[in-house]
């Protein structure tokens, strides 16, 4: 609920303030505004790198892979990023959506209710926070002071500083291990993650309410104000120790659905499309992290743009119905939901399906070509590699607690990949048309020079003048 709350206010922001107040659009790969630059209204974002130094007197909204505020903005901050650090001043709500969320202990929040949503893999409050936490994501440290109440779905709870009002959590098992996610997190942004469970520290204080879900208890060495309420729930460890021979026929039948379903979506994207499907591999090779940080960006953004779409079309449904156009109304709701559902159907298939099939090929490549060398170039072959990539992932996706992150990280690779491809294509074609004019241009300034005239110069010897003394060798 809170999830959609978020990205409802986030839509409604874009769309009023993008109308009544947009003062300024940053885009591209570098976006900085230096420490004596002064936004008067909002600022809209879209670039790689986003540093924020000077000073914002309306909103930020927009998306980034990196991000970082050291300024100070006014208003509320609506921001998808690969990692946001916030070391500035930030007058109202914080919204945030991305991999890594981290609120240095530098920041602070002058708004007296102001509040922090956010849906990330790691978020870290280090300051003091005036309003409440929501969050939903792996973990959520708090070294900080939070004055109002914490909401917290995900699997890691820790709690460093002091909490005045309740707090109302989901965690996971202590007992299963995060090192491959520590190990992703700290190779993209520098960031370690524990184990799941709940954990308040020496140092951890909470003054109203402890209310806490998940498979055993927590580890509680700070102050509580009032007793823990604790709700057990059974896990799939229990599950494992109780009926082995399900868990090993579940995971089975994973891998040959895994399997099945790659390997059809990897054949026919080979026979109607092959140029298609094997363009983004390149890109896999050469520019890893760049295309697995567009496609984070891309997929998230996609959730709030579906949004829109849909609410741009209730939009023009109402206005129909308002101008009683009755039977517009029922053509325009037909046509609107058949395009909004074809559109979402269509980039979701790619993004979930399509995008695992290109890293399939690419890691079967691979194989093979490590198997039989650079020889292995019959025509057929790419079908050897996509048979080889997804029988080797459909192995690990299905794999429990591993599974779903490595099929994750192979969709926003794969998708990125892809966008790559498309972003030169679009380039190609915008720069087409000032290529063609520059040709022109060169050509309509070359020196003119006149064509040669019949009968202006010497005449070269013929056969009707010849010179004196010339014989044939075969006269006598």
């Amino acid at each position: 609920m809170y999830t959609k709350q978020v990205l409802i206010a986030l839509v409604l922001v874009i769309l009023l303030s993008g109308v009544v107040e947009a003062r300024d659009i940053r885009q591209g790969d570098q976006c900085v505004l230096e420490a004596d630059e002064t936004i008067e209204g909002n600022l809209f974002v879209l670039c790689r790198t986003l540093v924020i130094d000077g000073t914002i007197e309306g909103n930020l909204i927009g998306a980034a892979v990196d991000a970082e505020i050291n300024g100070t903005i006014n208003g509320d901050v609506y921001l998808v990023a690969g990692q946001l650090v916030t070391r500035g001043s930030l007058g109202k709500d914080l919204h945030f959506i991305g991999s890594v969320l981290n609120i240095q202990p530098e920041t602070e929040f002058t708004d007296e209710r102001a509040d922090l949503m956010s849906a990330s893999l790691s978020t870290t409050v280090a300051t003091r926070l005036p309003g409440t936490i929501i969050d939903l994501g792996y973990q959520l440290l708090i070294e900080g002071t939070v004055e109002d109440e914490v909401s917290f779905w995900g699997s890691a709870l820790t709690i460093d500083g002091r909490v005045d009002g309740d707090v109302d959590a989901t965690v996971g098992d202590p007992s299963f291990s995060a090192s491959q996610l520590d190990g992703f997190l700290r190779q993209l942004f520098d960031v370690g993650v524990v184990n799941p469970g709940l954990r308040v520290t020496e140092r951890g204080r909470v003054n109203g309410q402890l209310r806490y879900t998940g498979p055993v208890e927590g580890e509680i060495d700070g102050t509580l104000a009032n007793e823990p309420e604790f709700s057990r729930v059974v896990v799939l460890p229990d599950l494992i120790q109780q009926d082995a021979p399900r868990v090993v026929s579940t995971y089975v039948t994973d891998v040959v659905r895994e399997f099945l379903t790659l390997s059809i979506v990897g054949a026919l994207g080979l026979l109607l499309m092959p140029h298609t499907l094997y363009a983004p591999i390149r890109n896999l090779q050469s520019r890893p992290v760049p295309s697995l940080s567009l496609g984070l960006i891309t997929f998230i953004l996609s959730f709030p743009v579906v949004f829109i779409a849909v609410l741009f079309s209730a939009f023009l449904l109402v206005v129909f119905f308002l101008l009683q156009l009755d039977g517009l109304v029922i053509i325009a709701g037909v046509v609107l939901g058949l395009a909004n559902a074809l559109v979402a159907s269509v980039f979701y298939f790619v993004a979930i399906y399509f995008t695992r099939v290109v890293v399939a090929l690419a890691v079967g490549r691979a194989l093979i070509r490590m198997g039989l060398g650079e020889t292995a170039n019959h025509p057929r072959i790419t079908y050897l590699y996509l048979i080889a990539g997804v029988a080797l992932l459909a192995v690990l996706y299905s794999l429990p607690f591993i599974g779903w992150l490595l099929s994750t990280v192979s969709a926003f690779l794969g998708l990125g990949a892809i966008l790559l491809i498309i972003r030169t294509q679009m380039r190609v074609i915008r720069e087409a048309p000032s290529s063609r004019i520059r040709l022109l241009s060169q050509l309509r300034d070359m020196p003119q020079i006149p064509p040669p005239m019949i009968g202006d110069g010497p005449r070269t010897p013929g056969m009707d003048n010849l010179p004196d003394g010339f014989r044939w060798w075969d006269d006598d």
